[in-house]
């Protein structure tokens, strides 16, 4: 399963956001199901990312690279 996969009527939509405080990006995974065209039901986790540093194998949570340090 990629970044984004729907089936159905649910779907799954995962993304990374940086620059709003913590040191580390924030993770965010969205689970959405749609009926009749519309928004019937929406969850969320949120988790924080980890730097290269702290990595154990040496790749970010989400995506292929790490972030640019700012």
């Amino acid at each position: 399963m990629g970044a984004d996969h729907a089936e159905g009527d649910l779907a799954i939509v995962r993304g990374r956001f940086t620059g709003h405080g913590p040191p580390v990006p924030w993770i965010a995974v969205d689970f959405l199901r749609v009926g009749d065209g519309i928004l019937v039901a929406r969850w969320d986790v949120f988790e924080g990312g980890v730097s290269r540093e702290q990595s154990v194998s040496g790749l970010p949570v989400h995506g292929g690279t790490f972030p640019e340090e700012r």
